[in-house]
């Protein structure tokens, strides 16, 4: 809402580090699980030309 009201861009961090860091997981997980947490974040409906999303551990 606020990103289409207001037209700006929206920033995501993808926290994977702290998935490495706090839980059991591999870094291959960690950065699996973050791929998948972030297809979710695109399904609801963000603009894609005004929404960045990043890892951590990119």
């Amino acid at each position: 809402y606020l990103q289409v009201v207001f037209d700006v861009p929206l920033v995501i961090q993808m926290t994977d580090d702290e998935k490495f860091m706090w839980k059991d997981l591999g870094l291959e997980e960690a950065h699996r699980l973050s791929y998948e947490n972030a297809k979710d974040i695109v399904a609801c409906g963000f603009d894609v030309n005004k929404t960045f999303t990043f890892s951590n551990l990119d």
